[in-house]
């Protein structure tokens, strides 16, 4: 599921984000987990082994004995349940999450929020190295006469932290290219 992840995000926006690995840190309680990117906790949350994560949104809690918590990903109401209640809670019209369910959710959307600290300069590279060669050669007018390779960089950066794909390496070349003989410092472009 991680692998698929990974595919997906190379095809939303553009890059392929580091392989994330599992480890065990004797640091954190039994339950607990960090997300890190390039040593730096991120996001952690809590599973249990052998409960059941159900979502209530807010709203009335299912009839079988639960602890309160909260959805890590999203920060919304949630409930634990053993994994002797998760029919119950089906029937109940309820969907219980295991703890892969969990951790994944709250992996994507910790890697959707920092984007531009996961993007290093080494994916810069591999982006510009798939060009076509039309391309390859607006690339070599515009680095370095115009833009140098790091504030290209920072331009796809602030673009990934607004959320915007840096998949069409091209527009955004064209783009710099109309721009950075007027500005210089990549924010403005």
């Amino acid at each position: 599921r991680m692998a698929n992840m990974r595919r997906y995000f190379a095809r939303q926006y553009g890059f392929l984000v580091p392989e994330r690995k599992l480890t065990d840190d004797p640091a954190i309680t039994p339950q607990g987990y960090r997300i890190k990117f390039h040593g730096t906790v991120m996001a952690s949350g809590e599973i249990r082994v052998g409960d059941y994560l159900v979502v209530t949104g807010g709203g009335p809690q299912p009839n079988v004995p639960c602890e309160p918590t909260t959805e890590p990903a999203f920060g919304v109401p949630a409930v634990w349940i053993s994994e002797m209640h998760t029919g119950t809670v089906r029937r109940s019209g309820y969907t219980p999450i295991d703890n892969a369910s969990i951790i994944l959710p709250h992996l994507r959307e910790t890697m959707v929020s920092n984007l531009a600290q996961i993007f290093s300069y080494g994916s810069l590279r591999r982006l510009l190295e798939r060009l076509t060669p039309e391309y390859r050669k607006l690339l070599e007018e515009i680095v370095p006469a115009k833009i140098s390779h790091s504030a290209l960089h920072s331009v796809c950066k602030i673009l990934l932290s607004e959320r915007v794909s840096v998949r069409n390496v091209q527009s955004i070349l064209e783009a710099v290219a109309e721009v950075a003989a007027h500005m210089r410092r990549p924010e403005q472009m």
